[in-house]
């Protein structure tokens, strides 16, 4: 005989029993609301899967993992099970999910440029004048500047130093407006500074540690190199500036720099097609400037393109080894907030500027050294100029490769390429960047038998000046 189920008696007339009412009618205490989140959390946003929590001391967004906002959510609801931290925090990002950019401690707001610095928010209006205000955190800054805003702070340590290593006011002046050029949040003047000397100059002292006291990790160390690599696979250090307002690499290898696509499109502050590893291709817009620090003339496969976008200062003050003071380094680094400020002095000269000024004469005594590094083919060209004439890629204008060759190999060899450039290597990039073709081979010389003749390139576009 089969067994009766037991009669249940008190379900509710709403047919719900009563543990399933009081769940319904009873919402847990720990559900955080909107009016919560405000209140009790700090300010967040949720971009490009990453989460950021607003500092207010500093009024900045740093970036956090999604395990620091768990802890927050729980410090707010107490002891409560990981499925609740993990539904409240779901919340939080579908409700602060931010579609805009992050700026590096700079912006435009109007025609006026806001600084994100310790103590407050620097605006600098369109004719340089400059003034403290409060954090704000609807200004959406990624970083701030490790400064204050202090109109009696002073940098002595960094001004001796300027002004023993760069004795030409016009260098003084050159290095200064590029500093302030870099608390600008765009890229209108479409210069780079190239400091030129041996070492022991100065040069490190007053870019990487002057500058660096005011740029902190906005601070990137790029090389020419690494800016413009020759890989096809798309791999590229350039997201690296995407956040930072200046990049002092060095040039110490003497490698070429075979394509300057990178460098020139940086300077003017367009968008560069880049990725990282493990990441999609995108495109990457910055403002950050660019600065080299180098004992010797880079070698750029370029043209007069780059020679106009380039700034050289020349660093020739050789501070003896038992002269040197090993902790000036230490005491510059602590002038940040005398540095910003020299800086901010120099907005009202900049902003009034149309062209970026150039240095002393001396340095562009050595900037028109550079022409011939940048655009080595030219230079070669300049050189022989007596002996070859370019024209029409027609049969009047035509010679044998081989009569090329001892000119260029004495080329190499007397400009010290050598350990960049081979014979067939310089030939081809010469005939591209000269419009001149190659490839056509004939049997030489004419009019005698074949087993006295040799096979030749012929040349068009280029011959021997008949003088």
């Amino acid at each position: 005989m089969p067994l009766k189920k037991p009669k249940i008696t008190n379900i509710p007339k709403d047919g719900r029993r009563g543990n399933e009412r009081k769940l319904k009618e009873e919402p847990s205490p720990s559900a955080v609301t909107e009016e919560n989140q405000t209140q009790n959390l700090p300010p967040m946003r949720f971009s490009n899967k990453k989460w950021f929590v607003y500092e207010r001391d500093f009024g900045f967004y740093r970036q956090h993992e999604e395990n620091y906002i768990c802890h927050l959510v729980q410090k707010q609801l107490g002891n409560v099970s990981s499925h609740q931290i993990l539904d409240n925090v779901a919340r939080i990002r579908y409700s602060v999910h931010y579609l805009d950019r992050f700026y590096p401690c700079i912006k435009f707001d109007g025609p006026d440029i806001l600084i994100n610095v310790l103590n407050g928010l620097t605006r600098v209006n369109s004719d340089g004048i400059h003034k403290l205000e409060k954090h704000n955190a609807k200004w959406n800054f990624g970083g701030v500047l490790p400064v204050n805003y202090d109109l009696n702070a002073t940098c002595p340590t960094f001004l001796e130093e300027l002004n023993s290593k760069l004795p030409e006011q016009l260098d003084q002046r050159t290095i200064l407006l590029f500093g302030g050029y870099c608390l600008i949040p765009d890229c209108r003047f479409g210069v780079t500074l190239f400091n030129y000397g041996p070492s022991h100059t100065g040069k490190s002292t007053i870019i990487v540690h002057g500058f660096g006291s005011v740029f902190g990790e906005q601070l990137s160390s790029l090389k020419l190199s690494e800016i413009c690599p020759e890989s096809f696979s798309g791999l590229s250090y350039v997201p690296v500036l995407s956040d930072k307002l200046l990049n002092v690499g060095s040039e110490i290898d003497g490698r070429e720099v075979k394509d300057t696509t990178n460098f020139k499109r940086l300077i003017s502050g367009e968008t560069v097609m880049a990725r990282e590893a493990y990441e999609r291709r995108k495109e990457v817009l910055t403002f950050c400037k660019l600065a080299f620090n180098m004992n010797e003339l880079p070698k750029i496969n370029g043209t007069s393109a780059e020679i106009a976008r380039i700034r050289l200062v020349l660093f020739d003050q050789i501070t003896e080894d038992d002269k040197r003071d090993f902790r000036i380094e230490k005491k510059i680094q602590l002038e940040g907030s005398g540095i910003f400020m020299l800086l901010l002095k120099q907005l009202p000269e900049l902003l009034g500027l149309d062209v970026f000024p150039y240095a002393s004469k001396n340095s562009q005594d050595v900037h028109g050294l550079l022409k011939e590094k940048i655009d080595p083919f030219a230079h070669f060209m300049s050189i022989y100029h007596s002996q070859l004439e370019l024209g029409p890629q027609t049969e009047e204008y035509t010679m044998e490769s081989i009569d090329l060759d001892p000119l260029v190999m004495e080329f190499i060899k007397v400009n010290n390429y050598e350990n960049i450039y081979i014979l067939d290597i310089f030939k081809r990039r010469l005939y591209a960047r000269f419009n001149i073709r190659g490839g056509d081979q004939q049997w030489r010389p004419k009019g005698v038998p074949r087993s006295q003749q040799k096979r030749v390139t012929i040349l068009h576009g280029i011959r021997r000046r008949s003088n």
